[in-house]
């Protein structure tokens, strides 16, 4: 393969769609399945590309796919062209003030299945051809390029085209349930917790309120007897009396036989809902987002 042409049909624009794929992923497997379709599919178009093209794009490593010298030249030029089509779809979904279709949320998993869901009957029922989605893994999706049409995060984003608004506060307490309480004497102080058993998060799982509170429990816990990268295993593990742990109130409190342990003062963090501003003027997400938020700021303390 040569120098790189410049020239290429737009009305082949789908095949950049799995350049695109590709460069952020740097997997098939991951980029077929953002594509919702399958790897081989992949690399026969990532082939295709280059071979029309005429220049390699990719280099294939231990850890990846990644981009060559010809893949870096286009890549940003793909990227604005890209945001343009983004940025016009999101224009005419703007006009679609049908209450039908789909409302891709992403939010952490633990609200999601502990305090959202739960409470969706009535848009449900008022709102029957509306699909809700919730995406709740760990990855941070691209609102603006509508990888999601809204977000609820517990870190504020710091992008400048998203239109952020406080929700409320999530308070971090620890707790335990009252069946597990009952093995031992009341605990009063913090020293008493170096026979208590623990369940916690991994380091890399916690946000920052949650790891001020793990510090000053830190000199206390001797007996770590769970670790999980989930809120919903903690919540798990303590409604099965395993031991006690952090939960955010949403879940801690709704469980009655958990009790919170005030021997040290709940921390708090924030949460955000976030949106496009396009995305903002769709009755369909707007009447959502606008239930949504009212259930949360009566319930988040």
């Amino acid at each position: 393969m040569g120098k790189l042409r410049y020239f290429y049909p737009m009305n082949n624009w789908d095949d950049f769609r799995f350049f695109l794929a590709l460069t952020r992923h740097k997997s098939l497997k991951l980029a077929a399945k953002h594509l919702k379709t399958d790897q081989a599919t992949v690399g026969r178009r990532i082939y295709a590309l280059e071979e029309k093209l005429k220049t390699k794009l990719f280099e294939k490593h231990t850890d990846g796919f990644f981009l060559t010298v010809s893949g870096e030249r286009i890549r940003s030029t793909i990227e604005s062209i890209d945001g343009s089509f983004q940025t016009v779809d999101r224009k005419i979904t703007g006009q679609d003030d049908k209450m039908e279709g789909i409302i891709r949320v992403a939010m952490p998993g633990a609200l999601a299945n502990h305090f959202v869901i739960p409470n969706l009957e009535r848009f449900t029922q008022e709102f029957p051809k509306v699909e809700l989605q919730f995406l709740t893994g760990a990855e941070v999706l691209n609102l603006s390029k509508r990888e999601a049409d809204m977000a609820f995060r517990l870190v504020r984003p710091s992008q400048r085209d998203l239109i952020v608004k406080k929700v409320g506060e999530v308070s971090l307490s620890l707790y335990a349930s009252k069946t597990f309480l009952k093995r031992y004497k009341k605990i009063e102080r913090l020293e008493e917790l170096s026979e208590i058993p623990f369940v916690g998060l991994f380091e890399k799982a916690t946000s920052q309120p949650e790891q001020t509170l793990v510090e000053q429990l830190r000199p206390y816990i001797r007996n770590q007897v769970l670790t999980s990268m989930a809120w919903s295993s903690v919540y798990s593990a303590l409604s099965n009396h395993l031991g006690m742990g952090i939960l955010p109130s949403f879940m801690g409190n709704k469980n009655s036989d958990l009790e919170e342990i005030q021997i040290i003062e709940a921390e708090k963090t924030t949460l955000w809902f976030v949106v496009h501003p396009e995305v903002q003027k769709n009755k369909r997400f707007t009447t959502f987002a606008d239930f949504l938020i009212s259930h949360l700021k009566k319930h988040l303390r």
